[in-house]
Formats: structure tokens, C-alpha cells, sequence
């Protein structure tokens, strides 16, 4: 999207970027559009006014916050800490793995992460 933004047009189909604005609307924040203020913020570029250009929210804001079990919450902290002493394992001897080991030990980190995110989502976790 960022990388196309450049060829916005209007309804009327004028461009609504034209010359070095072009460039401004890849490296400038997403919502950026020509006449926004913006400020250089350490190597990159921030909006003067964040709230400039977006939309109010109109619906109400329902928070996401599911009841998670004591049981499940214990179960994602002994896993992470199963998860956390193989992984200081694997740092220490990572360089003398076989290429069938360290791909079995990053498979079990992808998949453990995957799997807590899975509960305290609560969903099913289906590769």
C-alpha cells in the first residue's frame, strides 16, 4: 500500500501527488497526504499533529480481554520456562549442532510461541 500510495488519485482522477510529493508519500508516516506537517523524528519522519487526517471512531470500543483458566496459565508459564532453559541451551551449544538439530530446536520455538499465542487467543492452534 505505502509503495503505491504515490499514484492516488482523486474522484475527479487528478493525482493527488505530483512531483517531489511523490517521493514524500513513500518515505513520509502512512497517512500523510500533501499540506501535513510533519517533523524529522531521529532518521525518520513523524506527524505534527497525530490525529490529523484520521477518522473519529464512531462505534463503541469493545475491549479484548478474554478470561484466560489458572490451569491454562499455569500450563503457558511452565512452558515458557521448558521453552526458556532449552533456549540457553541452544545459545550455548548452537554452533555444534547438526543441521537436523537446530532445525528441530527452531521448529519447537516457532511452534511453542505459535501454541501460547493460540491460548491466550483462544482458538485452535492448526498448522
Amino acid at each position: 500500500m505505502l509503495f503505491v500510495k504515490w499514484r492516488t488519485k482523486t474522484a475527479k482522477g487528478e493525482p493527488v501527488f505530483r512531483g517531489i510529493e511523490k517521493l514524500k508519500a513513500i518515505f513520509y508516516p502512512p497517512v500523510y497526504r500533501p499540506g501535513m506537517k510533519v517533523r524529522l523524528y531521529f532518521h525518520w519522519f513523524s506527524m505534527v499533529d497525530h490525529e490529523e487526517g484520521v477518522p473519529p471512531i464512531e462505534n463503541v470500543v469493545i475491549r479484548y480481554n478474554p478470561a484466560i483458566p489458572r490451569w491454562q496459565k499455569a500450563y503457558c508459564l511452565g512452558h515458557f520456562l521448558l521453552l526458556l532453559a532449552i533456549f540457553f541451551h541452544f545459545e550455548f551449544d548452537r554452533g555444534q549442532l547438526s543441521y537436523l538439530d537446530f532445525t528441530l530446536k527452531l521448529a519447537f520455538f516457532v511452534a511453542t510461541m505459535q501454541c501460547l499465542g493460540a491460548f491466550f487467543d483462544r482458538k485452535l492452534a492448526l498448522f
